[in-house]
């Protein structure tokens, strides 16, 4: 998650969609809004969303390690499929 701040305001970095821009001097819009129309603050939230399932994910699989299984924690972060 990234905020840049300038003196024109608070400008965003961002790499989540297929539009992002892309040269060769590097990927992501980096502007008050993506091409996409996304603002800096919904590209700010949807990156903390993903960090928060990204932690919610780890700490589930590391208690069913334990034998810890939370059925509402597995609505948010499924349960890895048994091989065949």
């Amino acid at each position: 998650m990234y905020i840049k701040y300038n003196f024109k305001g608070v400008t965003m970095f961002c790499v989540q969609c297929e539009q992002t821009i892309r040269t060769p001097a590097g990927n992501g819009c980096s502007y008050a809004q993506g091409m996409c129309g996304k603002t800096a603050e919904t590209s700010d939230l949807q990156d903390l969303l993903i960090a928060s399932l990204q932690g919610l994910s780890a700490w589930a699989l590391k208690a069913r390690e334990y034998g810890i299984i939370d059925h509402q924690v597995d609505s948010f972060a499924p349960a890895p499929s048994s091989p065949p």
